[in-house]
């Protein structure tokens, strides 16, 4: 004879195997979702734009950048943290930040303490000037030539001989075609002076006689 209650039983049992494998999938679930979501922080943290680069190094390539607070510059350097780019573990890449957030220089390197090309930005948005292009000894001081192009066209507007303990030799300015030798000259202020004569540098006209 069946026993009526044995099939209801069974039914219970069958009812708690299924209890089970819900609760086992809920955490399954939980913890994949979890990793999904760590992954997906991880690939937008290196992919996001506004994302802060720290002392870890990121890569691009066979490109590292990373960020710091320099402790080795000039105490009169107007410089809060630096963004460097080092291709086979070499800087070649250095940007500077002031304490306002703002970038303040750009220098692209030969190597530690050789800066080959410098420019800054421009209070114009966008902007950016007195591009020098030059020769680091390896000491932190410029040598042999040096040119500046003042408003970053193409052309170079000043001219500087250093040499080799990074003592200036001589200044020069390009005005209607010629390298011309000066006396003084500031290229912040955009102005040069030989003798009794003061020249002007004009944006998009170069140097001119001030009258």
């Amino acid at each position: 004879m069946r026993d009526e209650g044995y099939p209801r039983k069974g039914k219970a049992m069958r009812k708690g195997k299924v209890s089970l494998g819900i609760i086992v999938t809920f955490f399954v679930g939980v913890i994949v979702g979890l990793g999904i979501a760590v992954l997906a922080g991880a690939i937008l943290y290196y992919i996001e734009p506004d994302t802060l680069l720290t002392e870890c190094p990121k890569t691009f390539g066979d490109i590292k950048v990373w960020a710091f607070e320099p402790t080795d510059l000039e105490e009169d350097e107007d410089v809060d943290k630096s963004l460097v780019m080092a291709k086979d573990d070499i800087p070649f890449l250095y940007i500077f930040q002031n304490e306002a957030g703002e970038i303040s220089s750009f220098h692209l390197s030969s190597g530690p303490q050789k800066s080959v090309f410098h420019m800054t930005p421009q209070s114009t948005p966008g902007k950016w000037g007195q591009a020098r292009y030059s020769k680091g000894n390896g000491t932190g001081h410029l040598v042999g030539n040096g040119f500046t192009d003042i408003d970053f066209d193409g052309q170079f507007d000043f001219k500087f001989v250093l040499d080799d303990n990074g003592k200036r030799i001589s200044r020069s300015i390009f005005i209607d075609g010629v390298w011309q030798k000066i006396d003084r000259c500031n290229t912040d202020d955009m102005i040069a002076v030989s003798g009794q004569t003061k020249y002007i540098f004009e944006p998009n006209s170069g140097w001119v006689i001030h009258e």
